[in-house]
């Protein structure tokens, strides 16, 4: 049965997945730049799987997405990492040319923060699904792709 892309082989088959999740995605008309990479990602000071630059205006994007089997967190523990699903991050990354312009002005002040993670969380959740249809895969293969830790890194703190 196949699998969902964990790691990328090479730039071309990277592309190729991509110019594929683009046009399921309605998004022909976008001239998006997609890129790997095997460097860490940051947002301020958290930590990313992929990251989009977008203008909605322009239609383009460019696209960064993190290619390794697992990333390491800088959590404190040391030896914490979770798992990756590069072709889940790549359609993470495109869901939000769809959603992420879509603000609401009432949503200010100390509520911000919040709707936009649960925004975030509806963009992975969509992403998930897509990938599970197009694998065939029940929910449960998510739970792999979690924050794993050794039994020493698990000391109460």
């Amino acid at each position: 049965m196949a699998k969902p892309i964990n790691v990328f082989k090479s730039d071309e088959e990277f592309q190729k997945c991509a110019k594929d999740w683009q046009h399921k995605l309605f998004l022909d008309n976008w001239f998006i730049e997609f890129e790997l990479t095997t460097d860490k990602l940051y947002q301020e000071t958290n930590l990313l799987w992929g990251y989009n630059s977008y203008s909605f205006e322009n239609c383009s994007a460019a696209i960064t997405v993190f290619n390794g089997e697992k990333l390491e967190l800088d959590d404190g523990f040391g030896d914490s990492f979770s798992k990756n699903i590069a072709e889940l991050t790549l359609v993470h990354e495109l869901l939000h040319i769809k959603f992420e312009y879509v603000n609401d002005p009432d949503v200010i002040g100390d509520i911000a923060p919040i709707h936009q993670s649960l925004l975030h969380q509806a963009t992975e959740a969509m992403a998930k699904s897509l990938i599970m249809t197009k694998y065939n895969l029940d929910y449960d293969y998510f739970k792999n792709n979690t924050i794993v830790r050794s039994k020493s890194s698990r000391k109460a703190v």
